[in-house]
């Protein structure tokens, strides 16, 4: 590796350092200012306005994308604000842009259109990652809710009773999940209606049928904690036998990422020992074309192999 090589990765990890560096800084100065702000509200009155900057962040986060950005990010378990995602979208799409002017030099239109695009997906991928691996969570949980709930209503509780008692027994993320309901039901919310907000945020079968068997007992009447026992000893054995299918298919399912990461560690090989002939694959109409049909396969395969691996059960 030359000289020039070492400095310009050198330089590329300081400035992509200082760019974190800068980013954290400047989320930690906008939030004292915020909370200075409200606090300056409280003292003198709601007539001072605020600075022009967390105006448009509260403008955005009060918007339609703010408002669904911010669904998502209550889905996934994050304190974040939906500028303060935007904010560090932004800054992820300049690191890219400067290791493209250090070490690729693209189209830096091509590579801004990319890293936007590339930025916005990632984010949606994780966020929705998230969120289904919390719901997973409180999913594996739901025999032990469902137990705790009937063993509740068995001692003599009413139903909300009964959530409140599991909300302080349970481990989280069932604990804080069921909390929240205990919260809203003793606020006034309806019965019905707190489900539905705990379904939205942890969306799984077993937990609709939960909730749906609370609601039918609620009205038409039954012995809910039995039905709550049978429902635990089902939810139990589905679980069981998904674990059994999960390691079953665990092989084909990482056969289906190696479809993907396979071609584009070779891409990359090829890449720095060859130069020159994959520099016409990434700057002419021509190889973005075979690029673009190339990872189309892929991405066929991948999702072929993951929908021939997913069993229902």
């Amino acid at each position: 590796m030359t000289p020039m090589m070492m400095f310009a990765i050198g330089l590329a990890l300081s400035g992509v350092l200082a760019g974190l560096a800068l980013g954290a800084h400047l989320v930690h100065h906008l939030e004292r200012r915020e909370i200075g702000g409200r606090a300056q509200a409280l003292v003198a009155g709601p007539g001072r306005a605020r600075s022009l900057l967390l105006d448009l962040a509260a403008r955005f986060d009060e918007s339609g994308p703010g408002q669904r950005l911010a669904g998502m990010l209550e889905a996934a378990d994050l304190s974040m604000r939906p500028h303060e995602v935007v904010a560090l979208q932004g800054f992820a799409v300049f690191v890219v842009m400067y290791l493209n002017f250090l070490f690729i030099r693209l189209d830096p239109f091509l590579v801004f259109s990319l890293a936007v695009l590339g930025v916005r997906w990632g984010t949606r991928r994780y966020l929705v990652y998230r969120a289904r691996r919390r719901a997973l969570r409180f999913a594996e949980q739901l025999p032990e809710v469902a137990d705790t709930l009937a063993r509740g209503l068995g001692a003599g509780q009413t139903i909300i009773q009964a959530i409140g008692e599991a909300s302080a027994r349970l481990p989280q993320p069932a604990a804080g999940a069921l909390r929240r309901v205990y919260q809203q039901l003793m606020l006034g919310y309806p019965l019905g209606e707190a489900l539905q907000q705990l379904l939205r945020l942890y969306p799984s079968p077993d937990l609709e049928l939960m909730a749906t068997a609370i609601l039918v007992q609620q009205r038409a009447g039954g012995n809910l904690a039995q039905v709550l026992q049978r429902l635990a000893f089902t939810i139990a054995e589905r679980r069981s036998m998904q674990r059994e299918i999960r390691a079953l298919t665990e092989e084909p399912r990482f056969s289906a990422i190696l479809v993907i990461a396979l071609p584009l560690a070779f891409l990359l090989l090829f890449r720095a020992l060859m130069p020159g002939l994959i520099d016409a694959l990434v700057t002419q109409p021509l190889g973005w074309i075979i690029l673009g049909f190339s990872f189309s396969l892929q991405l066929a395969g991948f999702l072929l192999i993951r929908r021939i691996t997913r069993v229902e059960v």
